[in-house]
Order: structure tokens, then C-alpha cells, then sequence
């Protein structure tokens, strides 16, 4: 990154080009509740890439979730006395995915009060992996799926999945701008029978000759708690709150580490969203046209546009200005983008210029990633 000053904000330019290809690969999610006093929330945006990442869009034509407290017959969690603390079960029923979530009271206080590791938003992954995978799921797999997707969204704050009480408002997409961030890691650990050097101790090692001459290889073949494994981004942790209280290593799922350091510290940067005012126009026009062709129900299209507009004033709007249309005419003219595109990438470069530090520009074209390039920009990709 560049600019002057000592603690950089990473600014994310998101300009969302969404066409009918794209919103073919949306498919709905729907949530209800048994429960009195909670209710489930989901993120289509978010859940649908989860599934598109993993190669799941195909499987189903959605998915409903469904919060209740009975335990369920599939994938269990459970405690002291086979007490069920978290469990669920999945039918296919017609074109869609039925998911009957369960979690106990403990495990919801749990959750709520960061005595334990994990996030809704991780069990759900776990789950639509489950399903996805049929008669003979692989846990171990589905858990290291749900792990590379929440890496994926480090830099999206709040959640994908969320259980909360009646009249709880909150954030299904993205968080609004926050200055600062829970920055660290987590070192939970694993345990492992490769040595390390006498040089190094963070170098694994099973030969001597790994190490470098006149150093040696400690442990080799003996168990031992190696902190390197098992790290947990602390941007997991979105407010300051968690950030103080939930950095420990005894809030792992899986680790051996002892140490009672907090890992995590509030502060370093955080993110901007942006976006000309252009796309709202093609978005809400994409979701019409999907619906005239069937390729997304009324009903899903719905509830997509509601999450985009709950986030939109969130988002740094970019005008069309006179200079916008020229610069954005010289760039169509120079490499053949079409109209739209240039606007979006001339927005893109006055606003790179104006803040005087790094704007990342996201797109899935790939002509309009190469010209991005070419005038300065840096493009945001999902893993």
C-alpha cells in the first residue's frame, strides 16, 4: 500500500457490476423461527458465495432454514451426558434444500457471551457442506471449507449467519465504515510429531540437514503442541468488545496452547466501501430483467434488493461528474470497454487520486480487471 501517513486505511472500492450472468448464480434463502425469542438471519449475498466458492450453486434452487430448539438427527454437537447443545438435520423437498437448525439455550448464551469458539456463520457452512455432500459427508472437509470461506471474508465485517433476540437490528452484508479493527492472531496450536530447529523454533523440521549446518532437529517423532497450527484471524472479531475478551486460546475450538496472552488488539485499519452512484441503476434494472426471464423469482429477487439497499448508505457514493464522463469517454475510446464500465473505472481513478493512497477495484469482467490495471489500480479477487 501507499501514502504518507503512519497508520494506512485500506480502502475497498466495491463497484458491483452485476448482469444477468451473475444473478443466474443467486439462488434464495429464506429463515423462520420456533422459537419465542430468537430468530434466525441469513445473508443470501453472502451464503450464495459460499456456495458458488465450493462448486454447490447447482445442488438446489434454494435453501429455508429453520430455527428450533428439538434436537435433530444429523450432525450433533454435543456435552456432558450427551446433552445435544447444537444440531441439525437436512431434507430435500422438491428443488429446495429444508434445514432444521437446533440450537440449546446454553450454546445460544454461549455464542452470545464468547465462552465458546465458533460463529453461526461457520455451523452454517458446516451444514450446507453436510448437505451438499450426501450420504457420506466428510465433517473434517466441511469444517476446512467453512474455515477458507470466513478467511475469504476478512474484509467484510458482520456475518453470514446470525441467531438473535426479537428486535435485534444488525447487519446481513456489510458493517458500516469502522476506523479501527481487531488485528492478530489467534495462536490455538495443534499437535504435531515433526520437530523443530535448534535455530528456529517456529521451523518444522524431520532431518537435521533442514536446519542448516551445526543446527540440530529437537523432537522429532515425539508429540508436542506446535502453535502454529490452527490460527484464528482476529478480524473474526468485529467490535472492540469481542476484541478484548475473545483473543484468548481458550476460546479455540481445537488447540493445545496454554498461553494466557490476548492475541488480538483493537486498532490498525479498516475498511472503506464505495461504489458509483450508477450502480444502483444497473442493479435494480439486473434484478427486473432476471425476473421477466425467470431466471430468479419475484419473491428472491425481493429480498436480494432489499439486503443490497440496507447496505447502501454505507457505501461512499461516487457522482457522474462532467470530468467522470470525459475521462471515462477517453478510456472507452483507448481500450473498448463499454460505456458503463468506463464510468465505473473513471469514478474509480478520481476517487484513487482525491484520497491520495491505494484503492482496490473489484470486478468479475476480465477486460475491465486488465484495463483496471493498466491505469493504476489494484483489483480485489476472492480467493
Amino acid at each position: 500500500m501507499r501514502g504518507k501517513s503512519k497508520i494506512l486505511l485500506l480502502l475497498l472500492l466495491v463497484f458491483v457490476v452485476l448482469g444477468i450472468a451473475g444473478l443466474a448464480l443467486l439462488i434464495p434463502f429464506s429463515a423462520s423461527t420456533e422459537l419465542s425469542d430468537y430468530e434466525y438471519r441469513v445473508s443470501t449475498l453472502r451464503a450464495n458465495w459460499y456456495l458458488l466458492a465450493n462448486g454447490y450453486r447447482h445442488k438446489y434452487g434454494g435453501v429455508r432454514i429453520t430455527l428450533t430448539s428439538e434436537a435433530q438427527s444429523g450432525y450433533r454437537h454435543t456435552g456432558k451426558g450427551d446433552m445435544v447443545f447444537q444440531s441439525v438435520s437436512a431434507v430435500r423437498e422438491g428443488d429446495y434444500l429444508d434445514l432444521r437448525v437446533q440450537y440449546d439455550p446454553v450454546q445460544i448464551a454461549n455464542y452470545e457471551s464468547g465462552k465458546v469458539s465458533g460463529s453461526y456463520t461457520r455451523d452454517l457452512y458446516m451444514y450446507l457442506c453436510l448437505a451438499m455432500q450426501g450420504d457420506n459427508p466428510e465433517a473434517a472437509l466441511c469444517y476446512e471449507r467453512a474455515d477458507e470461506q470466513i478467511a475469504r471474508e476478512r474484509w467484510l465485517t458482520g456475518e453470514t449467519a446470525r441467531v438473535v433476540r426479537y428486535g435485534e437490528t444488525g447487519w446481513r452484508l456489510v458493517g458500516r465504515v469502522h476506523a479501527q479493527s481487531c488485528v492478530g492472531q489467534i495462536q490455538c496450536g495443534g499437535i504435531t510429531t515433526a520437530g523443530y530447529c535448534s535455530n528456529d523454533s517456529t521451523k518444522s523440521c524431520t532431518d537435521p540437514g533442514e536446519c542448516g549446518f551445526g543446527n540440530t532437529c529437537i523432537g522429532g517423532g515425539q508429540s508436542r503442541c506446535d502453535t502454529s497450527l490452527n490460527p484464528i484471524n482476529c478480524k473474526s472479531l468485529t467490535d472492540k468488545a469481542q476484541c478484548e475478551t475473545q483473543g484468548y486460546v481458550r476460546n479455540c475450538a481445537l488447540g493445545c496452547n496454554t498461553s494466557a496472552e490476548n492475541f488480538c488488539s483493537w486498532g490498525g485499519s479498516g475498511y472503506f466501501f464505495g461504489s458509483s452512484v450508477l450502480a444502483k441503476v444497473e442493479i435494480s434494472a439486473a434484478f427486473q430483467k432476471a425476473v421477466r426471464m425467470n431466471i430468479v423469482s419475484a419473491a428472491g429477487a425481493k429480498e436480494i434488493w432489499s439486503d443490497f439497499l440496507s447496505h447502501w448508505q454505507s457505501f461512499t457514493r461516487l457522482r457522474v461528474t462532467d470530468g467522470t464522463i470525459e475521462r471515462a469517454s477517453d478510456i472507452a475510446w483507448k481500450y473498448g470497454l463499454r460505456g458503463c464500465d468506463s464510468l465505473h473505472l473513471a469514478a474509480a481513478m478520481f476517487w484513487q487520486e482525491t484520497l491520495g493512497m491505494q484503492v482496490f477495484f473489484a470486478a468479475f469482467d476480465r477486460d475491465l480487471q486488465r484495463v483496471s490495471r493498466l491505469t493504476g489500480l489494484e483489483v480485489w479477487l476472492p480467493d
